[in-house]
């Protein structure tokens, strides 16, 4: 992320608590931000510091302005604070980089999640909703990351394929290896990324659990496309 200069202090603290609120899921990926009169009052400072916070934070990927009609934040800004929080290098050119993963899962998952959502067994479904459980739960990015492969490391297992379930447990051996792309693995994960992970994950599972299989490939690509367009930010 983008600091303010250092010497405004005062727009760097109000920046600091903004992003703090949005860990803590106070605004919404889509929500409306108050207009900068109410971020002044809320935040107990003048509108030109809440204008030069705004400014950085839509710099930031974090905010999007919209003239005339408002702030909104960013469906981006999860996987902005995850990264952040992380330090996540996803530029990396290491073996199995997060670009090879992702591009990996884009032509494979989609098609993994139809046969998932055919073959699961009750077993299947009770190991995934705990991980996705996990999701929501998790403390650590590190427990975070390992909760979401663990998600879909069982759901290629209920796909009832070998082949490809052994080609994701390479995926997250390699990714293991690599501590997932991230440099503080014991740092919080934040409300607001765990909570949209969350929610994005568990309409991949429902889908399955209704054995739904168009809507399970529909809402697979649909979560891997928006990795992808946030990776590339």
């Amino acid at each position: 992320m983008q600091l303010l200069s250092a010497s405004d202090n005062a727009s760097r603290s109000i920046y600091s608590t903004f992003v703090e609120l949005l860990r803590q899921g106070k605004f919404l990926p889509g929500d409306k931000l108050p207009n900068e009169r109410e971020l002044a009052r809320i935040f107990k400072t003048g509108r030109a510091a809440i204008r030069d916070t705004l400014l950085v934070a839509q710099q930031d990927g974090l905010v999007v302005r919209k003239v005339g009609s408002g702030t909104y934040l960013s469906d981006k800004a999860s996987q902005i604070i995850e990264i952040e929080d992380a330090q996540v290098d996803v530029s990396s050119v290491k073996p199995a980089s997060f670009h090879d993963v992702l591009e990996a899962r884009i032509v494979m998952e989609p098609g993994v999640v139809e046969l998932a959502a055919e073959h699961h067994g009750a077993e299947d479904l009770q190991r995934i909703q705990t991980l996705l459980m996990g999701i929501r739960d998790a403390t650590t990015w590190l427990e975070f990351k390992e909760s979401l492969y663990g998600v879909f490391l069982n759901i290629y297992q209920a796909s009832g394929n070998s082949i490809l379930l052994a080609t994701f447990e390479r995926i997250v051996e390699a990714r293991r290896r690599v501590d997932y792309d991230g440099r503080r693995l014991e740092s919080r994960v934040s409300e607001l990324v765990r909570l949209q992970t969350y929610d994005e994950i568990a309409l991949i599972v429902g889908a399955i659990k209704n054995r739904d299989t168009a809507l399970a490939k529909s809402e697979s690509l649909a979560y891997l496309t928006r990795m992808s367009i946030n990776s590339t930010m």
